[in-house]
């Protein structure tokens, strides 16, 4: 369980180790959460990254089903170099079939905090235009989202922004080392589905320094292709 700022709690993604630092050579390291309802999809970057972007579908109703325990999530973040797990996205409402940015963070004493953008929704079974999480400034992280507004949210701005200070003694840097970003669609749950939710053009950053696509550690239950640079992947539960 996450804890917001008025005391709420959250069914939200539990907080993960940060995993095992691999060669660049390693294809299929050990996977987070594997074998349970955590972890659909997720794929981890080599350290040394400090900000993630891409274009994520976000599905709808029928094709996404919250199950017991939670809701479903499409998420970045990552791990500072000692841990300090932060999840930052979109959360899925099945009662409005809406999708909305979450900031979810570990504190060195006592029960991680949730950030929620409670003024904005996010349209189903449209695009965001980009999902971006960065790191950027020792021991801040921020999440950004830009997309289409959900019926009676027209006219609101659209571009939404949740960000946190993080513990020092997590040693989230700026400059990117030693961190370790991520990317995940994900239901914390032991029953639901999400189908046809999308990652397209995810681009990992050290600014003033690199643009690359993403080059994964591949944690995941389905398929995935990557045609001309563009990873677009369906995740298919059954459950």
């Amino acid at each position: 369980m996450w804890e917001d700022e008025n005391g709420d709690r959250y069914y939200a993604p539990p907080r993960d180790s940060r995993p095992a630092l691999v060669s660049p050579a390693a294809i299929n390291p050990p996977c987070p959460g594997s074998g349970s309802a955590v972890g659909f999809y997720r794929r981890h970057s080599e350290p040394g990254y400090n900000a993630f972007q891409s274009e994520v579908y976000m599905p709808g109703a029928p094709d996404v089903q919250a199950g017991s325990g939670g809701e479903p999530y499409l998420y970045s973040g990552g791990w500072g170099n000692r841990g300090g797990a932060v999840e930052a996205g979109v959360q899925y409402s099945p009662r409005y079939n809406w999708w909305t940015l979450v900031l979810f963070y570990e504190v060195a004493r006592g029960r991680p905090r949730a950030l929620v953008d409670r003024n904005f929704h996010f349209a189903a079974r449209t695009w965001l235009n980009t999902l971006v999480f960065s790191a950027t400034t020792d021991n801040f992280v921020q999440v950004s989202a830009a997309g289409i507004p959900a019926p009676g949210y027209e006219g609101r701005p659209n571009v939404r922004v949740l960000s946190a200070e993080m513990d020092p003694y997590f040693d989230w840097n700026g400059n990117g080392d030693g961190t370790i970003l991520k990317m995940t669609t994900t239901l914390p749950a032991s029953s639901g589905k999400i189908l046809g939710a999308r990652w397209r053009n995810p681009l990992l950053f050290v600014y003033g320094r690199s643009t690359v696509f993403f080059p994964y550690h591949e944690c995941r239950q389905g398929n995935a292709e990557v045609v001309g640079g563009v990873l677009e992947y369906t995740v298919n539960t059954g459950r």
